[in-house]
C-alpha cells in the first residue's frame, strides 16, 4: 500500500492512499472518509481481516488470498491492533469530489445498464446484500481514484473469500464477453456517481486498455 517512485523509494506521503499492483488496485485504507475506510469501526475491520466479510465489504481478488492463507488466522488481539491502528492513519484531507451530474450523457446509459445487469444483486440503491453481495455506496473501492479493480472484477467476474466464519464464497459471473468497452465505463461511471459516491467517471480506453492486458 505504500507506492514507489521512478527510483523504487517509498513515496511516503501516499503510505496505505492506494497502489496499481498484478492489474488491481490496492484501495485506500486510511481514515479518510471517501477514499478510505473512515466509515469503518475497528470492529468491522476486524470483521474483514478475520472473516472476509463485514457490512460494507466482502474480499475478492488478492485480499481474498491474504485473508485465506494469513489474517483469518491471525488472533483476535493482533487483529485489534491493526485495526485501531488504521483508525489512526489519517487522510490526505482532500474534500469529496462533485459527482458526475445524474443527466449526463455516460449517467444515463450506465443507469440502464445497472437496473439490467448488476441491481439483482447489488439493489437498485447500491447497498447489496450482507454478506454475499458487497455494498457499492460509500465505498473506498468505487471512491477511489484508480477504477482498476472495478474494471476488472466487471470484465472477469471474482470470487469471494471463504473462511470458517464465512465459508460460503459468492461469486460475480463475467461481464466482459457481453458488455463493450463503452458498456463498462458506463455502468462504472454510474456505479462511481450515485448513492453519495463520487468519483471520476472512467473511460472506454481505460476498459480497453486492461481488458488488453488481461488477456496477454
Amino acid at each position: 500500500h505504500t507506492p514507489k517512485s521512478l527510483t523504487g523509494a517509498d513515496k511516503g506521503d501516499e503510505f496505505l492512499r492506494g497502489g496499481n499492483l498484478q492489474s488491481w488496485f490496492a484501495p485506500n485504507i486510511t481514515s479518510d472518509p471517501h477514499k478510505g475506510i473512515g466509515s469503518w469501526a475497528t470492529d468491522d475491520i476486524v470483521a474483514y481481516l478475520k472473516t472476509g466479510a463485514n457490512r460494507f465489504d466482502i474480499a475478492s481478488g488478492p485480499m481474498a488470498e491474504a485473508i485465506n492463507h494469513s489474517t483469518r488466522l491471525w488472533d483476535d488481539a493482533d487483529l485489534t491492533a491493526v485495526a485501531t491502528y488504521l483508525k489512526d492513519v489519517k487522510g490526505d484531507g482532500a474534500p469529496a469530489p462533485t459527482p458526475v451530474a445524474a443527466t449526463d450523457a455516460a449517467m444515463t446509459a450506465g443507469k440502464a445498464i445497472y437496473l439490467d445487469r448488476c441491481s439483482a444483486c447489488h439493489i437498485s440503491s447500491g447497498v447489496g446484500q450482507p454478506s454475499l453481495f458487497p455494498t457499492l455506496a460509500k465505498t473506498p473501492t468505487v471512491n477511489g481514484t484508480d477504477p482498476t479493480s472495478l474494471i476488472r472484477v466487471v470484465l472477469e467476474g471474482s470470487q469471494a473469500a471463504s473462511t470458517a466464519a464465512k465459508p460460503t464464497t459468492p461469486a460475480m459471473p463475467s461481464f466482459g464477453w457481453n458488455l463493450s468497452d463503452a458498456d463498462v465505463a458506463n455502468v462504472l461511471t454510474y456505479v462511481r456517481n450515485s448513492w453519495g459516491n463520487a468519483a471520476p467517471p472512467v473511460t472506454a480506453g481505460q476498459v480497453k486498455d486492461l481488458r488488453a492486458a488481461l488477456t496477454r
